[in-house]
């Protein structure tokens, strides 16, 4: 991705990730060479019957990766939503800047990875959905 695209939901989408089985177990391999961006941060959050997320980012591209359990991730470009179920290590979800997002945990643990083409910057999240659309409006409308 060479330019970041805002707020368009047709940007976020499903990519394939590498497992490999045998019978020692799974390993789930997330390159840099099959990321749409440079990795500049990883983190994971374990979670049971829960509600995360809820933020945009200005900047940030996100990519999710289910390692076990699932959960739906709905996406909204401030007029539209969409919901993804990640339920495999085989699929991630690219998650573009300026697209809304948050997640729901189910009754299972669920654990996930996220890589980020960002650092940690506080300033970079838009926490209230009414600040989100106003600067959503101001991006679109320039």
């Amino acid at each position: 991705m060479t330019k970041k695209k805002y707020f368009l939901l047709e940007n976020v989408e499903l990519l394939s990730v590498q497992r490999i089985h045998d019978d020692r177990g799974l390993m789930t391999v997330v390159s840099e060479s099959a990321m749409p961006f440079s990795i500049k941060r990883i983190f994971s959050i374990s979670s049971i019957n829960t509600n995360r997320g809820n933020h945009a980012h200005k900047d940030c591209s996100q990519f999710l990766v289910c390692l076990s359990g699932s959960l739906d991730v709905i996406v909204n470009d401030g007029k539209t939503q969409t919901k993804y179920n990640l339920n495999t290590s085989s699929q991630g979800l690219l998650i573009p800047p300026g697209i809304w997002a948050h997640q729901e945990y189910g009754l299972d643990h669920t654990m996930i990875n996220v890589y980020c083409d960002q650092e940690y910057k506080e300033s970079d999240y838009i926490r209230n959905f009414d600040d989100y659309i106003e600067f959503r409006n101001k991006i679109i409308n320039k």
